[in-house]
């Protein structure tokens, strides 16, 4: 990665959470978008895939400081790699996430069970908090209607 630790113009990442496996309704996935500039974009789908499921889409922006930020923590914390140890017999039924990463014309791709977990945890995390809470409160509001919704047929 470039030394002087600032974002590549084409730097944008896409991470997507899974919830562990439990019953309708109260399963739960979510994509956030973001890059390659300060523009990011979350697709919420508040149960499992099926044809006529919603997706929520929010469009949201984030501070060139918070962008840069996740950059520079990607970079300390060695996250521009191709290599990463897969975990062969995971324990089935957990929450998953995935992180592909795209820099300087390269992917890079972070799957979802590995041993490195502990190592990427705190991206993650600060990923999730570049979404607004305004919006995750929207969301968080529409899937307990959902839920309701649900419940109630």
């Amino acid at each position: 990665m470039n030394s002087h630790n600032h974002p590549p113009p084409d730097f944008s990442i896409k991470y997507r959470w899974c919830e562990g496996t439990v019953p309708p309704p109260h399963y739960y996935e979510f994509i956030i978008a973001i890059g390659p500039n300060n523009t990011g974009k979350i697709k919420f789908y508040p149960d499992y895939p099926q044809h006529d499921l919603p997706v929520w889409v929010e469009h949201f922006d984030i501070s060139s400081q918070a962008w840069m930020a996740i950059f520079e923590q990607m970079t300390t914390d060695n996250l521009f790699r191709q290599t990463w140890t897969e975990i062969q017999d995971a324990p089935v039924g957990g929450s998953l996430t995935w992180l592909d990463i795209t820099a300087e014309g390269v992917e890079y791709k972070i799957p979802g069970m590995i041993e490195e977990a502990a190592g990427v945890e705190q991206v993650y995390e600060a990923i999730r908090t570049l979404v607004p809470i305004k919006v995750w409160k929207k969301l968080m509001s529409q899937r307990e209607d959902f839920i309701h919704n649900y419940s109630a047929q």
